[in-house]
């Protein structure tokens, strides 16, 4: 049987982050986080830059790319339709912060997939 060249596929992915001058100053962690899953019929990649004015932002950035990538997986696997992944993004994100830290939690998210055999 012959394999089509889609068929196989390499992913190579690298991270970087820097704690900016600021937060080092005034004693701040960093706030970005990201990341990759992968499997043969998908790739995901999520990555976060928290708030940094906000108490809670390194929290609101790993609760972002978690709740990302699992809502994305749990697509990608058909346990959910493309029309719960917001719905499912949220109920991850909103499980994972603390109460009461969610209006201190601010984050920016970015997210990508690539789903085999899937539109999204």
């Amino acid at each position: 049987m012959k394999k089509d060249r889609n068929d196989e596929r390499k992913i190579n992915y690298a991270c970087a982050t820097v704690q900016g001058e600021y937060h080092k100053a005034q004693g701040i962690e960093n706030q970005d986080n990201f990341i990759f899953l992968s499997k043969p019929e998908y790739a995901i990649m999520s990555v976060a830059d928290g708030v940094g004015s906000q108490v809670y932002a390194s929290e609101g950035s790993r609760s972002a790319v978690m709740a990302a990538a699992h809502a994305l997986e749990a697509y990608a696997e058909g346990s959910i339709a493309c029309e719960e992944i917001v719905g499912t993004l949220r109920s991850f994100y909103r499980n994972t912060i603390e109460r009461g830290h969610e209006a201190h939690a601010g984050t920016t998210c970015i997210f990508a997939a690539v789903l085999r055999d899937k539109e999204l």
